[in-house]
């Protein structure tokens, strides 16, 4: 355990149980930060499954337990997001259904929320609706009414992207690759729907509604000459 107001060696050797948690805004994958629980301030690097869903992956051991709330820390002391311990001692893992879902519910326990229904969407409905997002890239589908239960249930656990009330839906991986191409054009200056379409070959009414969902996640916010990134003058 580290002692209070100490941070943890990054480079520290060892590997200890990671915690997966939820937070109230996504970090970025592969960022080192400091896990404040408690009195405690421990050294981290994040991996980022979907949605709210993170893995903090320490350089010490960190006493947890579920349901403990926590905040992060960028290395200079900056507030970057607070949230909940799902899991403390969890083996480091990588993303996928299986994964979110198990979080997902973990989550809604901790919130007090309602037992899942009966019939909640099974694994292969849930896979063929995974599959269908994949294949349809940033474009999006607008899904059938036999899968709109799937598919609500992958937005829930962090896995697809509802865009606004456009109907459209696109997998988390082609979000993100949207969202990195707006990052790139906003490098460099304004970030616009036409641009974007270029960059995804998509129409550009699905750009204009992905770059929406972007400003909702605070990831771009309205410039005098258009969209930006945020934090960048």
């Amino acid at each position: 355990m580290v002692a209070a107001g100490a941070v943890a060696d990054p480079t520290a050797p060892g590997r200890h149980p990671a915690l997966d948690v939820a937070l109230d805004g996504r970090v970025a994958h592969g960022s080192d930060v400091v896990v404040v629980l408690g009195d405690a301030r421990v050294a981290a690097r994040t991996s980022w499954f979907g949605g709210p869903f993170h893995q903090l992956r320490p350089a010490a051991p960190v006493a947890a337990h579920r349901g403990d709330r926590l905040l992060l820390q960028d290395v200079d002391g900056a507030p970057l997001a607070a949230g909940l311990v799902l899991d403390p001692a969890a083996p480091r893992h990588g993303t996928g259904n299986e994964v979110l879902i198990r979080l997902r519910r973990v989550l809604d326990g901790l919130r007090g929320a309602p037992a899942p229904p009966p019939d909640e969407p099974g694994d292969e409905a849930l896979a063929a609706a995974d599959a269908a997002l994949r294949a349809a890239g940033p474009a999006g589908l607008v899904p059938a009414p036999a899968d709109a239960p799937a598919v609500g249930f992958l937005v829930r656990a962090g896995r697809a992207v509802a865009l606004g009330d456009t109907g459209l839906h696109v997998h988390a991986r082609a979000f993100a690759r949207a969202e990195e191409a707006a990052l790139a054009r906003g490098s460099a200056g304004a970030v616009r729907a036409q641009h974007l379409a270029q960059d995804l070959g998509v129409p550009a009414p699905v750009a204009a509604a992905l770059l929406a969902q972007l400003v909702a996640e605070r990831v771009l916010v309205p410039g005098d000459d258009g969209l930006q990134v945020r934090g960048r003058r």
